[in-house]
This record gives structure tokens, C-alpha cells and sequence, in this order.
């Protein structure tokens, strides 16, 4: 979706209105519109963005005013079609999601308690998404980000690298769409983590491209560094057959040390779960323990005197959030751990 409205926006003649620029127009609203519907911080940072791009552009266009208006009129027209459905919905239960949103927006202050990331690891985060596309350390990722941007300006500079109309535009949008991005986390007053970030790595992902196809050296190292990561990939691939994920051993351990720990104290548990429900643990609780730990989270009776968090291992960013949304830290901190193979409590 995200790459059909960046190819879109970059081709599209503005300039001339025919059939297939009310088409594209169209097309561009409804993918925003669904980029909306499937990641809402991302989809409103790159809507932010696309509107940028499209004032800048008619700032350099001034006397196709006109035209630009009707391009605008046929986006806002795509995007409305797709949201009707929306629209509908809210329309049947008095507009509560969009009054929420509209208190988001307006209130001072933070809308929940729980703190995400800092303005300044919000920043270190975009970097850690371009480390993450190139598959190097954040440091080293950051300063070859760096130098390459450098590099291409000083080239475009001294005319070295010649510049084609949707070469331009493809920059523009890109600096826009961080722009737009920036704006939105940086403003947030919800909590911004690093999933957040998914979508953003497509804006690297092009911009890295596209320097590769415009400095030979970068090119020639570029395709070097992509066969050693093929390379490692096949390899960590074929390591992931000797490893076995924890199962109901491990499972059963980490119940049994819950138990151990608590004793007599009165004490709650949240198991994560990527389908949020966690039937086993419910299972093991009331096997081991008598003790009713209900599948669905949302039904866990008033929390104890201690609180356990049953987590993997191996703590990605929606493991974390899991974390600080259960057991915030201004109103928990943590006594002991436990490792008990893939589990961590």
C-alpha cells in the first residue's frame, strides 16, 4: 500500500487532467485511507506527510492552482469511499472514536500514564530503523546514513549526478514523509514505542535504493554487503532446525516456580501471548496451584500483592510494551527474575 501511493505520487502529471490522473488521484486517497486503517500512528504520519508534499508542490506550481485543487478534491473523494464504512459506524454510536480522537489531539498534557520513548530515543529510533534495513550497528549504520546523504549532496552539487523530474519528486516526498512522521511522533501525546516505527523502514528502504542507483562505489559495496547478508541468512536459517521452542516442560516449570515464590501471598500473573489468550497457563495454574488465571487478560480478577509477568526470553518491542502496559513502572518495580529456558519471569 505504502509503495503504491509513493509510486503513484512520484508519476503522476499533475499538469494535465485526463482519465488516468483522476484515476491515480483517486487511487492515492484510497490507499491513504487504508494505510489509516491498517496502522493508524503510521498511516496519520504519512498522510501528514503526502499533504506536505502535495502544498510544496503547488507552491512551485502556482499557476496550476486550479488544477491542484481538483487533484486535492479527487484524493479527499477516494479517501472518503473508503472510509464510509467508518463514517457509518460512527455515525450509529454517537461519533465516540472521533470525539476520543479529537481529545487526543487537543487535550494538554499525556491522554494515558504509561511513558513510551523519549523525544531523543524517538530520534535514535529512526536511525535504529535504518540500521535495521542495512543489517549493520546502529553506530555504524548511522554514520554510513550520514556520509552517503553528504555524499550525494556534494555530488548534485557539482553536477555529478544528474537528476531526473521523478528523481526530484521521489527526494521531496521522502523528506516530506519523514517530516510528517517526525511531526506525529514527536507531537504524540500517547506513548510512541518502537513498533510504531513499522512502515518507516520502507522510507530507508527507498532512499537507500535510490542512492545505489546513483553512486557507482555505493553500488559496487551495496552488492557486496547484500551477498554476505544472503549469506548469514542461509546460515541462521539452517541453525533454526536444532533449536526447539519452549514448550510444556518449560512451561510447567515456570508455573511451579511462580508457586514456590509466592507462597501464601496473594499474587496475580500475566502470561504474554501473541494471541492474547493463554489457555495453557490457565490449565497449568489450576493443576498446579488451584488458582484461577483467567485465558482472557481482560478478565483477571483485582491484582495481588505481587505481580508476575510471564515473558519470552527474547524481548521485542511488543514484548516490552506488554510489559510496561501490566506492570507500569511508576507503580511496580522488579524484585527478581527468573530464566527457565525460552521463558522469563
Amino acid at each position: 500500500l505504502t509503495l503504491g501511493a509513493i509510486y503513484l505520487l512520484v508519476t503522476s502529471d499533475w499538469k494535465k487532467i485526463s482519465r488516468r490522473t483522476i484515476i491515480q488521484a483517486v487511487a492515492i486517497g484510497s490507499l491513504l485511507a487504508l494505510i489509516i486503517n491498517f496502522h493508524i500512528s503510521f498511516g496519520i504520519g504519512f498522510t501528514v506527510g503526502v499533504t506536505l508534499f502535495l502544498f510544496v508542490q503547488l507552491l512551485r506550481e502556482k499557476n496550476l492552482w486550479k488544477h491542484f485543487f481538483l487533484f486535492f478534491l479527487l484524493i479527499g473523494c477516494g479517501f472518503l469511499v473508503i472510509f464510509a464504512p467508518f463514517l457509518l459506524f460512527e455515525s450509529r454510536h454517537g461519533f465516540m472514536q472521533t470525539q476520543t480522537i479529537i481529545e487526543t489531539v487537543t487535550r494538554y498534557g499525556d491522554v494515558v500514564n504509561q511513558k513510551g520513548l523519549s523525544q531523543l530515543h524517538i530520534f535514535q529510533e529512526f536511525f535504529v530503523t535504518f540500521a535495521k534495513v542495512v543489517h549493520l550497528p546502529i553506530l555504524i549504520a548511522t554514520v554510513v546514513f550520514i556520509l552517503s546523504c553528504g555524499w550525494f549532496a556534494v555530488m548534485v552539487t557539482r553536477k555529478k549526478i544528474l537528476l531526473t523530474k521523478n528523481d526530484e519528486k521521489l527526494l521531496l516526498l521522502l523528506s516530506c514523509l519523514f517530516l510528517g512522521m517526525g511531526f506525529i511522533y514527536f507531537s504524540a501525546r500517547n506513548p510512541v514505542w518502537a513498533y510504531h516505527f513499522i512502515g518507516v523502514d520502507i522510507f530507508f528502504l527507498l532512499l537507500t535504493t535510490f542512492f545505489l542507483s546513483k553512486i557507482p562505489l555505493l553500488l559496487k559495496t551495496g552488492a557486496i554487503w547484500a551477498l554476505v547478508i544472503i549469506f548469514f541468512a542461509i546460515v541462521t536459517f539452517i541453525q533454526t532446525f536444532n533449536r526447539t521452542p519452549y514448550g510444556f516442560a518449560e512451561q510447567k516449570e515456570a508455573v511451579q516456580t511462580i508457586i514456590h515464590d509466592a507462597k501464601t501471598t496473594d499474587y496475580s500473573v500475566f502470561a504474554y501471548s501473541p494471541s492474547i489468550y493463554s489457555y495453557e497457563y490457565r490449565y497449568l495454574f489450576r493443576w498446579l496451584a488451584t488458582k484461577d488465571v483467567p485465558y482472557d487478560p481482560a478478565k483477571n480478577p483485582s491484582r495481588g500483592q505481587i505481580l508476575y509477568l510471564i515473558v519470552p526470553k527474547k524481548q521485542t518491542p511488543e514484548v516490552i510494551d506488554f510489559m510496561h502496559f501490566r506492570a507500569p513502572v511508576d507503580l511496580y518495580k522488579t524484585n527478581q527474575t527468573w530464566e527457565i529456558g525460552g521463558i522469563q519471569i
